[in-house]
């Protein structure tokens, strides 16, 4: 069956009054829960689409793994946030740095060569334990999660040098600065 011109604009003014509607809804709080979960729905059926096209090419669909691992965290986001205990709504800062960074390490297991994707992947991984961290209750020292986190990712990417046939050495130099740090920060000779 074609659809011509006619009948495609009659779809568009339709779908338009449907999201109208919808909108309106939501604004006066008809809805409730309701327009939570369309939200949560909304955004982990684009994440999903975009891991879709990032797992039919890897190599050359690459940069999908981001839109899609973020657009599936904030979908978590908004569930926790409205349907999760009370313990789970507060880690959603940690959930969506999490997912983003997830996005990143995904980038770089599926295809190697593409090494620097670990670190962006490892500093939202350790901004999320960051963020973990800042709601444990005061036991953890956060600023020293971050440069212990940091120092661990530049501390794999060297490592991996060997792995990758790619002379990543240098990422040594900041692993040891930031790790330094990091036991620093912890300690009583912090001030």
């Amino acid at each position: 069956m074609r659809i011509d011109s006619k009948n495609s604009n009659l779809l568009w003014g339709l779908a338009l009054i449907a999201l109208g509607s919808f909108f309106f809804l939501q604004a006066t709080g008809i809805l409730g829960v309701l327009s939570s979960l369309f939200w949560t729905l909304v955004f982990a059926a684009a994440g999903s689409v975009f891991l879709y096209v990032f797992l039919m090419d890897l190599h050359n669909r690459w940069w999908a793994a981001i839109p899609g691992f973020t657009l599936l965290g904030l979908g978590a986001v908004i569930f926790y946030d409205n349907f999760a205990p009370p313990f789970f709504s507060d880690i959603g800062g940690a959930i969506f740095l999490g997912s983003i960074g997830l996005g990143f390490l995904a980038i770089f297991f599926t295809n190697r060569h593409l090494w620097w994707a670990l670190i962006p992947g490892g500093a939202l991984i350790s901004l999320s334990a960051v963020v973990m961290a800042s709601q444990a209750g005061g036991w953890i020292n956060p600023g020293s999660v971050l440069f212990i986190g940091l120092g661990l990712t530049f501390g794999l990417l060297g490592l991996l040098s060997t792995y990758l046939n790619v002379n990543l050495r240098w990422a040594y130099i900041p692993a040891a600065i930031l790790l330094v740090l990091g036991l620093v920060v912890v300690t009583p000779f912090a001030g």
